[in-house]
């Protein structure tokens, strides 16, 4: 998630008068800032909303597991798991008429490789060739489990369009590769094009009729995001049926309020996220793997869920028991729920380096100024630390501000707060996360080096059979809290309120539901019936 509040485009959604929201199906979102156009830089959830709707993958997944066909028709994988052989569907089309290719693809993959942004980290194994004009063959440098639920995060985009808008840049013949444009003007595929873009302030999206997947008879005309997350206004604008669905970074007491309101309900996303609380693993006095285990015994797991209470009938969150939340592959279901042992904490205490002193030291626990409910998160956690002899101190900071401290050790805090949904669906694109080579980012900055868990994630990496990998991940979750990597707070249930108007299948059915984010925001799955 990026945070960055923008209020001074409230009025951007008042433009658009009543009459024309009946003429034409609009669906109106907020989220918040900042939107990143560019699907080989997209990290967060507005990103990844973006990036499903503007462009499309060479595969998509499919609810409960498994991947359906995108830009590919068909795919075929070798005998040594080392070369997969997409062929392309014929006759898609551009938003701007031209064909989509092989040449596309291969450029696609390389742009996101060569930038090394987004997600390019799932590719460093792989390269990618073109065999025909309607096919390509990627060539994996190790079997690696996990490269078809990567490609659902790869868009294609229209090379020939990018190329010749290139400016200056430091990748040689390709200049920029597009950077500028590419974070400015849509360049896709998808079901979406875009009208519209100012990644703080406001996105338009308009339907692409040409769109091989096609619409349901009442899918939205227009998207309209705009990058503003004051609940005030928010809920204003949900109540004169002004704004269809908000974000779920929002106070439970607003969703409460607006469930209560006629034409108004709650719908969520399930299974697929949780509350991580990255403890610094290379910072004194969390350096020491015994103040970690302390802080994880001491934390009050039952009223951390309790602050997420929105309804007497209805909690955002459920009890922890591991480093997974339940929806993926490789839950390990035996573990039991997490729950605070102020005397096991004092026991981890005592057996510290810091055991004599550790009242010399105060640490610094994060929360993020965009989102209020984080504050009674972290004040919280601060007193259950006071209840086992650690200071605290509570610090509130902005989402820009936080997401550039973390990528370095010395400004990293004690303890942050990161909502972690699965970005692309299979377990390793949370546990993934751990691995020493991706520290240094908003994603991961516990600055752990471990190599046992370095050991169990390349080996469930590459671990084709699914049993065996599922075992693989049950030790890679022990081995996590045996390090006191995080505080699992709590499992997530993220909650949107929409109108009764709005059909969203992917999250109101939760067997629908998918294991990736921004997966069930395809708008062309929705439906507007008002």
């Amino acid at each position: 998630m990026r945070y960055i509040i923008r209020l001074l485009l409230v009025a951007v959604v008042f433009i658009l008068p009543a009459t024309s929201a009946q003429a034409e199906r609009v669906l109106r979102l907020n989220e918040v800032a900042v939107g990143e156009l560019d699907p080989h830089k997209a990290l967060d959830y507005i990103d990844s909303i973006l990036l499903v709707n503007i462009y499309d993958p060479l595969v998509r997944p499919k609810p409960g597991g498994g991947f359906l066909p995108g830009l590919a028709e068909s795919w075929e994988v070798s005998s040594d798991n080392l070369a997969i052989t997409f062929k392309l569907q014929a006759g898609i089309h551009f938003h701007d008429g031209s064909t989509v290719n092989a040449d596309d693809v291969v450029y696609s993959f390389d742009r996101n490789k060569a930038l090394g942004m987004g997600y390019a980290f799932l590719f460093a194994n792989s390269s990618i060739a073109k065999k025909s004009d309607m096919e390509v063959v990627l060539t994996l440098n190790n079997p690696d489990s996990t490269i078809l639920a990567g490609l659902t995060r790869l868009g294609i985009v229209n090379s020939d369009l990018v190329k010749a808008n290139h400016q200056d840049g430091d990748f040689g013949d390709n200049g920029d590769y597009g950077s500028a444009f590419l974070s400015a003007q849509g360049a896709g595929s998808g079901a979406y094009k875009v009208d519209s873009h100012n990644m703080q302030e406001l996105t338009v999206l308009s339907k692409f009729d040409d769109h091989y997947g096609g619409f349901l008879p009442k899918s939205p005309d227009t998207i309209r995001v705009i990058y503003v997350m004051e609940t005030a206004t928010i809920r204003t604008l949900m109540s004169n049926k002004e704004h269809e669905i908000t974000a779920q970074w929002h106070p439970g007491t607003m969703f409460a309020g607006l469930a209560a309101e006629d034409g108004l309900g709650l719908t969520t996303e399930d299974g697929i996220a949780y509350l991580v609380m990255p403890i610094h693993s290379a910072k004194a006095p969390t350096d020491d793997v015994h103040v970690r285990r302390a802080m994880i015994a001491a934390t009050d797991y039952a009223q951390m869920v309790a602050i997420e209470k929105v309804t007497e009938d209805l909690t955002a969150a459920n009890r922890s028991r591991t480093a997974l939340p339940a929806a993926l592959a490789g839950y390990d279901a035996s573990a039991p729920e997490f729950t605070q042992d102020l005397e096991a904490a004092k026991a981890h205490l005592a057996k510290s380096k810091y055991a004599d002193n550790i009242g010399d030291y105060e640490v610094e626990i994060a929360w993020i100024a965009e989102v209020p409910k984080e504050e009674k998160i972290a004040f919280l956690l601060a007193h259950n630390l006071s209840q086992i002899g650690m200071k605290a101190k509570v610090v509130k900071v902005p989402w820009a501000v936080y997401s550039d401290r973390v990528t370095q050790l010395e400004t990293t805090p004690h303890v942050g707060q990161l909502y972690f949904s699965a970005t692309y669906p299979d377990p390793l694109s949370l546990l993934g996360a751990y691995h020493s080579r991706v520290r240094g980012s908003y994603t991961s900055h516990d600055w752990m080096s471990d190599a046992e868990v370095d050991r169990l994630i390349d080996a469930a990496t590459a671990e084709m059979d699914e049993a065996k990998k599922n075992d693989l991940l049950v030790q890679l979750q022990r081995r996590l809290i045996d390090v006191g990597a995080a505080i699992y707070a709590y499992e997530t249930r993220a909650l949107f309120a929409k109108q009764d108007y709005v059909k969203a299948p992917f999250l109101d059915d939760p067997t629908n539901t998918v294991a990736m984010m921004g997966g069930n925001w395809r708008f062309n799955t929705w439906e507007v019936d008002n």
